[in-house]
């Protein structure tokens, strides 16, 4: 029965850490060698991770977005992880109501480091002579 009441506490921690406010600081790509940062930062910007209060709604959105970026089928690999960040500055209510204290918000950085898959071109040019003589690239 105790340890029935450990996994409670244990499952309370994780509910109260996933409900801590969180802003995104800034979202940082690796590993992108032709596929351009904005492409990547757009799938971010659709699953709204820049409007995410909290900790869970940041690691839902990112989910989201890192799913939608290996459904492209440019990547090989797409791995997104949670830094800290610096941080922010909010307004608490104390300072609303004009007493001047600041309280802080923890910040994150969204490391995202993807792979690219081998991308496979050619270009064919074919010398062709007529008949007359004059010779034609096609």
């Amino acid at each position: 029965m105790a340890a029935a009441a450990g996994s409670g506490g244990e499952g309370s921690r994780v509910e109260q850490l996933l409900s801590v406010p969180l802003h995104v600081n800034s979202i940082k790509i690796e590993g992108n060698e032709c596929t351009a940062a904005d492409y990547i930062e757009r799938e971010f910007k659709i699953a709204e991770v820049w409007q995410a209060k909290t900790m869970r709604e940041v690691a839902q959105r990112s989910s989201q977005a890192q799913n939608e970026l290996r459904q492209m089928g440019i990547f090989e690999s797409v791995q997104v992880s949670l830094d800290a960040g610096p941080p922010a500055q909010t307004l608490g209510s104390a300072a609303a109501a004009g007493q001047g204290q600041n309280r802080m918000q923890p910040t994150t950085d969204i490391k995202v480091k993807v792979k690219e898959r081998r991308r496979f071109g050619a270009k064919a040019e074919v010398l062709t002579e007529v008949q007359s003589g004059e010779r034609s690239l096609v």
